[in-house]
């Protein structure tokens, strides 16, 4: 009897191993830039290629916004989405739309089980791939680069499809036209020219901005935008973090950091399934010599 009980409790306990292996696992992290925080794809940080699964809580509090030029500027809290229009700018969404920000920011939000591209996956943040569209070819004056994704366009400060570190200091020239846009929740669609910027608050809808405001549009989108000037910061040592307002931060390395925590996570989950498996081994073994 005692040997058949040993059996069945390394059994029980081979299972609840196996059971826990399967459940999802990922990095939890604070993040002061996020896109679409009630789905399983938001993003943190701007990180390329960064997935959180498990979407994300709290949020960003920004002051002095307005959902339509004219109104008078109040405080938010973002709960959809936070980033950046420009140097000066924010880019903000919640329920009730899409907001731009003059004022100070506050708060972050902590987006949970996410998950950074394998490594060779994606380019390095820290050696952008060249832009579609261009060569790549570098010179003093900087890239004149196409850009599906872009903020800033009026400013010297913009930027090009993403790119960690990437300003074009000659701003951008936008064709990109995005449809079934509203301004406020229950407003008619229409179609808009993203004269400003353009951009992803979460799989299913874009950010275009214009004279008009900051448009929530979930229909297709054509053309790009066309910025010179551009150069990247990083490729020559400087680790300034896009939306950062000047402050140094270097982007998370996939290789190591954070992710070595779910390394540790994998040895300490193989070495559980290693014991359970030489209790059930050593059960059988007891079991046969018994009987």
């Amino acid at each position: 009897m005692y040997h058949l009980t040993f059996v069945l409790f390394s059994l029980f306990f081979l299972s609840a191993n196996g059971a826990s292996t399967s459940e999802p696992s990922g990095q939890t992290l604070d993040c002061s830039h996020y896109t679409g925080a009630n789905t399983k794809e938001a993003t943190c940080n701007e990180f390329p290629g960064r997935i959180c699964h498990g979407g994300c809580t709290g949020a960003v509090v920004a002051s002095n916004c307005t959902l339509n030029p004219g109104e008078e500027p109040k405080d938010q809290t973002y709960t959809i989405a936070f980033g950046k229009s420009s140097a000066t700018i924010s880019i903000c969404r919640n329920e009730k739309g899409s907001y731009s920000c003059t004022g100070p920011i506050k708060g972050s939000a902590k987006c949970s089980v996410c998950v950074d591209p394998p490594t060779g996956s994606d380019q390095s943040p820290t050696t952008p791939a060249p832009a579609p569209g261009n060569n790549g070819s570098t010179s003093k004056e900087g890239q004149t680069l196409q850009c599906t994704h872009f903020t800033g366009a009026n400013t010297q400060s913009a930027t090009c499809n993403e790119v960690p570190g990437r300003v074009c200091n000659k701003g951008c020239t936008s064709s990109v036209v995005a449809t079934k846009c509203t301004l406020n929740p229950g407003d008619q669609e229409s179609q808009q020219n993203c004269t400003q910027a353009f951009g992803k608050s979460s799989a299913a809808i874009s950010i275009c901005i214009n004279d008009k405001g900051s448009f929530s549009c979930t229909g297709s989108v054509s053309g790009n935008a066309t910025c010179s000037g551009c150069t990247d910061q990083s490729s020559s040592g400087s680790s300034e973090y896009p939306g950062s307002s000047g402050t140094t931060k270097p982007p998370t390395d996939p290789t190591g950091g954070e992710n070595k925590d779910q390394d540790k996570k994998a040895e300490a989950t193989s070495l559980q399934f290693a014991m359970s498996s030489f209790c059930l081994a050593l059960s059988l073994m007891i079991g046969v010599a018994v009987l």
